[in-house]
């Protein structure tokens, strides 16, 4: 840290390069935050805020020529685009929702066992409540994703579901294979 604080005081182009991967950092995760509240508005509208301010203070603050700002803010901005189009758009937010599986006219035999066994990293199914009546799974992933995972009862007998968003009724939809 102090090789690192040396380098920052000193103000210049060696300061921006060092302190370019924590402003890269902290503006991918703004953007996650920004994610979630174009998904969920108004969660994490703060988090979101406070990213992008911190940014812009510290690089408003730590300069004192207004070439070097202007650049730093630029190569942030760049880079920031260009993750939003790696990762597919702020459209493709996350989502998390909780559903049940009792309405989809299965009869469970005892214990639930969930597994996973398609779709991508984003994508998640977790058991949250099982009961011999009610059985609610945590589902989450990424809009326009589809997704898939299997329930498991005591007599080993395999359930197949898929899932995914409806853009039109910003649901998302559950069934059964």
């Amino acid at each position: 840290m102090g090789f690192i604080g040396y380098f920052i005081n000193k103000k210049n182009i060696i300061s921006m390069i060092v302190l370019l991967p924590a402003l890269f950092l902290l503006a991918f995760e703004g953007l996650g935050y920004f994610s979630a509240v174009v998904s969920n508005f108004p969660h994490h509208l703060l988090s979101f805020l406070a990213c992008f301010l911190i940014i812009i203070f510290v690089v408003l603050n730590l300069f004192d020529r207004t070439k070097l700002k202007v650049i730093t803010l630029l190569i942030v901005t760049i880079f920031s685009i260009i993750y939003v189009a790696l990762n597919g758009g702020i459209i493709n937010a996350e989502y998390e929702i909780f559903k049940t599986l009792d309405n989809c006219g299965i009869d469970f035999a005892g214990e639930v066992h969930v597994t996973y066994f398609s779709g991508t990293a984003q994508g998640n199914v977790e058991l949250v409540n099982s009961t011999d009546e009610i059985h609610s799974v945590k589902i989450s992933g990424r809009k326009n994703g589809k997704y898939e995972f299997a329930v498991t009862d005591e007599n080993e007998k395999e359930y197949s579901f898929e899932y995914h968003y409806d853009k039109d009724t910003k649901n998302v939809i559950l069934n059964k294979k």
